[in-house]
């Protein structure tokens, strides 16, 4: 089995394929406004594309790429506000099934209200559609996706790749999920249940996009997610009806009898927010008690190659290996500091994401590994050894990229027909140069090797990026606004060093 990318790379092609064809789908349904469904369908292929590109963000071309996340996050909040109405006046609806005569007219009261306002919103549903329709980004999407499905026919997507991609993706969605659990026994915390049922959806997500891996045999797990999600969604649901009290009331103020039928609401789902969350409370238990989550990563855990394949477990491993391969690793160490502080205050602007931050921690303990060597060439050096080295623990995918970032360090800049990106696609070109840009800065801050500056904040004002250093050094600096060149080029945005 190889540890190469391309089947990761097939694994959220596809799937992110399948999002998109769901998406356009609807379109003829949700324009037309007559089948609630057909939003509520929409809704779910736009988060589930949305968390797919977060979740396979290798898929996509560079800006393109981010332009289309920026797109589907706007579609998801126009879906989102009309699909919660729908949901309201359904169960409105249901309710009056059961209600006494006294309540009937303020219910209706309310339906008239939220249905004045589901068709104030669909004007705006049906806006984006027209705009993505004449944009052409879902079509564009899909042929792009498509075209990866064709080129990677073939692969192998049990690939260790994708199997460290799980795990890591499911383990910190866990990971998430379960440092909130302090709120489980408090029945008045509203947001934190809120934000407990977000993460509960991302982590079935995230088991959703990796369930290939498993022949599909995650059903029994995913379905518990589901319901874990269902029961905070319902107690969401509940205080969102009850938020709304005072404000529904005022609406209804002119409204004959209304009062009664408000009351009769309100009442109804403080009593059921009471039981779903009794009911919440035992899910939970349930799960904890039976080692669900310690079961569900120990899953993916299980595949082959996936432990080996985590990022944290790696970066590790690799600092290890530098102190034996290094000159000087305290150098190397202090330089990784600066880059990954660099990295965090200009995310911005560089627009990279979590494997990115890797690669550049990965590339900035290797970078000066050339010096053992001799100093002449060493970032030339630096990239040879990282290619020949099957110590390091990197995937076949990632290894030309830390080496090509680790050869820019110094010296000339990137250039179209140098070997050291040869074969890299333009996106991945595109992430070399970003990632060089900051080590580049970040080693010529350390100048003088002697860990003087302790650490950096950025601002960006106009055209202009002020880089704050924490036991600055005029030799560091220098350095740094010299070996800004890459920077400027890259983001197109001036330096200085305070």
């Amino acid at each position: 089995m190889t540890r190469g990318e391309d089947g990761l790379l097939l694994l959220g092609a596809s799937s992110l394929l399948k999002n998109v064809q769901d998406l356009k789908a609807e379109r003829e349904g949700v324009r037309e406004g007559a089948d609630p469904e057909a939003v509520h369908r929409s809704r779910v292929a736009s988060r589930r594309l949305r968390a797919g590109m977060t979740i396979f963000p290798e898929c996509l071309p560079d800006r393109k790429g981010r332009k289309w996340m920026k797109e589907i996050r706007s579609v998801t909040r126009a879906l989102g506000e009309a699909r919660d109405l729908d949901v309201q006046i359904e169960f409105l609806r249901e309710f009056e099934k059961n209600a006494g005569a006294a309540a009937l007219p303020g219910l209706e009261a309310i339906v008239r209200l939220k249905r004045g306002a589901r068709e104030e919103v669909h004007p705006s549903v049906v806006s984006w559609l027209e705009d993505l329709e004449e944009k052409g980004m879902l079509q564009e999407m899909e042929r792009y996706l498509a075209g990866e499905v064709k080129r990677l026919d073939g692969a192998d997507i049990r690939s260790e790749a994708a199997h460290a991609s799980g795990l890591e993706h499911v383990s910190a969605r866990i990971h998430d999920l379960l440092e909130m659990e302090g709120c489980v026994p408090r029945r008045e915390a509203i947001e934190e249940h809120h934000d407990m049922r977000i993460a509960a959806k991302r982590l079935r997500y995230s088991a959703e996009a990796f369930r290939p891996l498993f022949d599909d045999r995650l059903k029994q797990e995913i379905a518990a997610l589901k319901g874990l999600q269902d029961m905070l969604g319902e107690m969401h649901d509940c205080d969102v009806w009850m938020a709304e009290e005072a404000a529904l009331s005022n609406a209804l103020s002119s409204a004959q009898d209304a009062p009664a039928g408000l009351s009769a609401l309100i009442e109804d789902r403080r009593g059921r927010r009471d039981r779903c969350y009794e009911a919440f409370v035992q899910q939970w238990a349930e799960l904890r008690s039976s080692g669900f989550f310690e079961g569900l990563e120990a899953r993916f855990g299980d595949l082959s190659g996936a432990r080996e394949g985590i990022r944290e477990e790696r970066l590790k491993e690799l600092a290890m290996l530098v102190e034996g391969m290094d000159v000087d690793p305290a150098h190397s160490r202090k330089v990784t500091e600066l880059a990954l502080a660099l990295f965090t205050e200009l995310e911005g602007i560089h627009g990279l994401g979590g494997e990115d931050r890797f690669i550049l921690e990965a590339a900035g303990l290797l970078h000066d590994i050339g010096w053992v060597e001799g100093q002449e060439g060493h970032n030339k050096t630096s990239r040879r050894l990282i290619m020949e080295d099957d110590r390091l623990p990197l995937l076949d995918g990632e290894r030309q990229l830390v080496a090509a970032v680790a050869r820019y360090h110094r010296g000339r800049l990137p250039r179209d027909g140098d070997k050291e990106i040869g074969g890299l696609s333009s996106r991945q070109r595109d992430r070399v140069s970003r990632l060089a840009a900051l080590l580049r800065i970040a080693d010529g801050l350390d100048r003088d090797h002697a860990g003087t500056v302790e650490g950096v904040t950025a601002s960006v004002e106009g055209h202009t990026v002020t880089i704050e250093a924490n036991g600055r050094s005029d030799l560091g600096a220098a350095a740094a606004l010299k070996k800004a060149d890459l920077f400027r080029e890259v983001f197109g945005l001036r330096v200085a060093i305070q």
